[in-house]
């Protein structure tokens, strides 16, 4: 991942709450168009994006570079 960058446009901001899905894991699309910067205000997820294991919960900040993943699943 390129360690230096400028970010010069928002696409869309989503909110997600604790209850918005209701599977246990859900998975989403392996290329990401757009640099991801998930805001979390509550609960907890495991999220498992190519070989990193990230747990995030209530304030924390999570980036997701855009391209093409082998793995982008959130439990």
């Amino acid at each position: 991942m390129e360690e230096n960058f400028v970010i010069t446009a928002i696409k869309r901001v989503v909110m997600v709450g604790k209850d918005e899905y209701t599977e246990r894991m859900t998975s989403f699309e392996h290329d990401l168009k757009w640099n991801e910067i998930i805001f979390h205000f509550s609960g907890h997820a495991t999220v498992y994006f190519d070989e990193l294991i990230l747990e995030t919960r209530a304030n924390t900040i999570r980036f997701l570079p855009c391209g093409e993943h082998a793995r982008y699943d959130v439990m």
